[in-house]
């Protein structure tokens, strides 16, 4: 340890006692299928009803633009049918608005449009890769290893000489696995918010998993 004041301050600890002490606390944390497959139904649910409110959103814009340059076509002939100074000068304060608003809403459009598609395949990978996270982590190589505990657990897991590892914070997706850990998803009420939390968790991890053979 290296942490001045801690009782084992510059002691070792043995390796494979440590790592048996590691997977036992992996061993713990093996998602029932039912739970797997009750996130898996609600989260494509979400990632549904989040795609169709962003689709009512960009049509609201698209919408918004339109009317926008049409009231701008009309002052822009307001202010050449009437070129008095303070009279056009009005109308183009007006003109300039409505374009302030037509590029801001244009740059929420060009957001929206690199919104990541595929949802569902990312959380298909994802879920095969921590389904069985003390499986993963020791057939795995080092960077596996270190990829299944970054995924499992939200932080890095203490470990004590005489106790060993203690209960450490989970991450989002099994967290997520323990409230599903039921027969009837629909009892289990999910914030949007821990949705999107989730969400992005999936898209992070499957940029370094996908396309990787798992040894079963």
């Amino acid at each position: 340890c290296a942490t001045k004041g801690c009782t084992a301050y510059g002691k070792s600890v043995k390796r494979l006692g440590m790592e048996d002490n590691y997977k036992f606390a992996l061993k713990k944390i093996k998602p029932k299928p039912l739970a797997i497959n009750h996130t898996r139904v609600r989260a494509l649910a979400a990632w549904k009803n989040k795609l169709k409110r962003l689709e009512n959103i960009k049509s609201g814009l698209l919408r918004s633009i339109d009317e926008n340059e049409k009231q701008i076509s009309i002052l822009a002939g307001r202010v050449a049918a009437n070129p008095t100074p303070s009279v056009a000068n009005a109308y183009e304060k007006q003109i300039e608005k409505l374009a302030s608003e037509n590029v801001q809403a244009q740059v929420k459009l060009d957001k929206m449009e690199h919104l990541k598609p595929d949802f569902g395949t990312a959380l298909e990978e994802v879920l095969s890769f921590i389904k069985n996270p003390c499986d993963t982590w020791v057939n795995g190589d080092l960077e596996i290893r270190n990829t299944i505990s970054n995924m499992v657990f939200y932080a890095k897991p203490t470990y004590d000489r005489k106790t060993g590892f203690g209960t450490p914070d989970s991450s989002i997706a099994i967290k997520l696995f323990e409230q599903f850990d039921t027969s009837n998803s629909t009892d289990v009420d999910i914030p949007e918010k821990t949705w999107n939390t989730f969400e992005d968790y999936i898209f992070q991890w499957h940029q370094y998993i996908k396309g990787r053979n798992l040894i079963s």
